[in-house]
C-alpha cells in the first residue's frame, strides 16, 4: 500500500483565486484501506458492481472489439450530496488496484 498523500491540482478563477480542480492518489493507497468494507450497501449490489468493473477492465485489456461484444461503458451515479457517490468510486478504484 502506498502512503503518499493526495496531490492537489489547482486552477485560478477570474478573480485570481486558486481552486482545487482535483485530487490524485496513487493506488492502492493506505488512506483508502477498509473503505470498500465500510460501505453500507447490499452485498449483492457491491458484488455486481465489482464484477461489472472487472469485466469492463478485462474487455479493455484484451482489446475486445465492441462489434463482437457490446457492453455499456458508463455507470451513472446520481443522488444528493453526501450520499456516498465519491466514496463508492474511491472504494471501487482501490479494490480494483
Amino acid at each position: 500500500l502506498c502512503d503518499d498523500e493526495a496531490e492537489m491540482e489547482e486552477l485560478e478563477n477570474a478573480d485570481d483565486e486558486e481552486l482545487t480542480a482535483c485530487e490524485t492518489l496513487t493506488l492502492p493507497n493506505s488512506s483508502l484501506h477498509g473503505l470498500w468494507e465500510s460501505l453500507i450497501l447490499p452485498h449483492e449490489t457491491k458484488q455486481n458492481l465489482l464484477e461489472y468493473a472487472r469485466s469492463a477492465l478485462l474487455f479493455s485489456d484484451l482489446n475486445v472489439s465492441s462489434n463482437i461484444i457490446d457492453w455499456n461503458r458508463v455507470v451513472l451515479l446520481h443522488g444528493p450530496p453526501g450520499t456516498g457517490k465519491t466514496s463508492l468510486c474511491r472504494a471501487l478504484a482501490h479494490k480494483l488496484a
